[in-house]
């Protein structure tokens, strides 16, 4: 059996849904960045027979601007014209138990200093054995003729006066995060705001935990990040998904424990968090908000086991009183209703998954937060 390789996947979410194992996101054309107004299709492929299919943005915030066209297996949503605003993850989804994969695409623009190259690469994992063709493209010429630099991991690994790199027989080895540079133009990275999860083995014995348990804070909280059973490598670090910038945050070791605290966190620090040693170890990941606003919701950042109890608490910043008229939604709908600002889950079941918001009269309204359960453990 051959092998897969993913060159960029955004796998943060894979745990929280139940996947159609048949239905597949592909891009069109096949790659994830794009310069803006180029036209780009997401192809949803293998569906049943549900009405319910669409493709969903991770904003969730606005309806996408695509045309969309239905076969009885395939869906397919067309921006003719793509946005800088539009990059981010997409999946398909049916209701809240269906999904399939998902793909993180950048429209260049959001970056201002390398809006005019992209590197075109494969937005689907790649077979061993395959050939492979890296593009680096500039918005500012139709020539090919161009020096172009190419990095793997950081490190020069290959240039070209034709703006391509090809490996003939791609390998396990090939796979990691890669970005070229054209002179005088500027350089990209092969995936500017997604984590590299699908391009390192997991350390089993490795978690990330987020203390105190939840995935939402007001800004200016204290967040400690804490790496666990951990082996005795010394490149051990918590790593933020932008990359981009080093963390203010203090770092204590022990032998087997990494934490990372931030006495103070701000809104600009919401996002994606694990921790990694080198390039082939790496935990699992946790997303959180900070927010300036005034209302969270508190609920467990790992995943809690069917049977458990579970209590989601609504927080209004503006007051410490817990006697407010509180509204709770799972998946856009309204469930519960309470004086207590909290909602209790007294033996959480998997049917019990899902996004969930609250709402506080006069206050505020929460972000979303996934509720992940997993089945019982023996």
């Amino acid at each position: 059996m051959k092998t897969l390789i993913s060159l960029c996947f955004h796998c943060a979410l894979l745990c929280l849904i139940s996947f159609v194992t048949d239905a597949v996101l592909q891009v069109v054309p096949n790659k994830l960045q794009f310069f803006e107004y180029d036209t780009v299709s997401l192809l949803c492929k293998g569906l049943d027979s549900s009405s319910e299919w669409k493709v969903v943005h991770n904003s969730r915030g606005k309806s996408l601007q695509c045309s969309n066209t239905r076969t009885p297996t395939t869906l397919t949503c067309t921006f003719k014209g793509i946005y800088k605003e539009e990059s981010g993850e997409y999946w398909c989804e049916a209701g809240t138990k269906k999904r399939s994969n998902s793909v993180v695409i950048t429209v260049n623009g959001t970056f201002p200093s390398t809006g005019s190259v992209i590197l075109e690469s494969p937005a689907l994992p790649v077979s061993e054995g395959k050939e492979v063709t890296l593009r680096c493209r500039n918005k500012t010429t139709s020539s090919s003729i161009f020096d172009t630099y190419f990095y793997k991991d950081g490190v020069l690994m290959n240039n070209s006066t034709t703006g391509n790199l090809i490996i003939p027989n791609v390998f396990k080895s090939d796979e990691g995060r890669y970005k070229c540079s054209i002179s005088g133009a500027g350089e990209i990275l092969l995936c500017f705001h997604c984590a590299p999860l699908c391009l390192i083995s997991f350390v089993t014995d490795a978690v990330l935990q987020v203390v105190p348990n939840k995935l939402q804070f007001f800004e200016y909280d204290t967040v400690s990040f804490l790496c666990k059973g951990l082996d005795s490598s010394s490149e051990w670090k918590v790593v933020h998904n932008s990359r981009r910038k080093s963390l203010q945050c203090s770092n204590t070791r022990t032998p087997t424990t990494l934490t990372c605290t931030f006495k103070g966190i701000y809104k600009e620090e919401s996002g994606e968090y694990w921790c990694e040693a080198g390039a082939k170890k790496r935990t699992n990941s946790v997303v959180i908000t900070v927010t300036p606003g005034s209302v969270i919701l508190e609920s467990p950042a790992l995943p809690v086991s069917e049977g458990k109890e579970v209590t989601l608490r609504c927080r209004n910043k503006m007051t410490s009183s817990s006697i407010f008229m509180t509204y709770f939604y799972k998946d856009g709908v309204l469930m519960h209703n309470s004086t207590t600002g909290n909602l209790i889950i007294h033996n959480v079941f998997k049917s019990d998954e899902g996004r969930y918001k609250c709402r506080i009269s006069a206050a505020g309204e929460s972000a979303e937060n996934w509720l992940n359960v997993t089945g019982k453990k023996p």
